[in-house]
């Protein structure tokens, strides 16, 4: 900072505005990603104002890594916020957090970060007995997750997602609406045939000949 405070009482611009750049870097190994994005856009600034400035290209670059960095580290906060609030209970108030997480995930482009975010906010939807809406993330969050240490993340969304249509079956059940009951079910056992779950799979035929049933009487 010596250096820098020396430069700036020269008029010593290009040089100012290197040492900036040398800092925003410093910041960025810090992971102090507020200092980094204050002395990199000082840096940008000046080169801005300079006829000529090969390193420009280069301080934007590292504005673009803090700007990540610190997105990150905004997600990586929510979701932390979001589990302490789903550990107490209070599983409405955690879905702010997770939007808020799952848009920082856009952002970033990070569809497998996106894909858990998502699963997160499944499993609070189906917490509150949305099915619907737990449904459809689970269903968007499995579309992200195909790495090969996803196997028991996949699964473990896979069973919320049978357990989420057997809820919303039962419903449609109890109103009558057999079609729309027996949908849910097909998808439940289609899901299932892929896991190794019989005892489960067994309790969804028994549920499917309950709808059965009811659209024979129906009839």
């Amino acid at each position: 900072r010596s250096a820098l405070t020396i430069a700036q009482g020269l008029g010593q611009r290009e040089r100012e505005a290197e040492l900036l750049n040398t800092l925003g870097l410093v910041s960025i190994e810090q992971e102090n990603w507020e200092e980094a994005l204050v002395n990199l856009r000082r840096a940008l600034g000046i080169y801005n104002l300079l006829p000529s400035a090969p390193e420009k290209s280069r301080v934007i670059w590292n504005i673009g890594r803090a700007q990540r960095g610190q997105k990150r580290a905004q997600l990586n906060a929510a979701l932390e916020r979001a589990n302490a609030i789903r550990s107490g209970g209070e599983f409405s108030e955690a879905t702010p957090e997770l939007e808020t997480a799952l848009r920082l995930a856009r952002e970033l482009g990070d569809a497998h970060l996106e894909g858990i975010v998502l699963a997160d906010l499944g499993h609070v939807s189906a917490a509150e007995q949305d099915w619907y809406t737990a449904l459809t993330s689970f269903e968007t969050a499995l579309s992200k997750l195909n790495q090969d240490d996803d196997t028991a993340r996949r699964q473990e969304i896979q069973l919320a997602q049978i357990n989420a249509l057997r809820h919303r079956s039962s419903d449609r059940r109890a109103s009558h609406r057999w079609t729309e009951a027996d949908a849910d079910l097909s998808v439940a056992l289609e899901t299932v045939q892929t896991l190794d779950e019989p005892t489960l799979q067994a309790e969804l035929v028994y549920e499917s000949g309950l709808v059965a049933a009811g659209q024979a009487v129906k009839v």
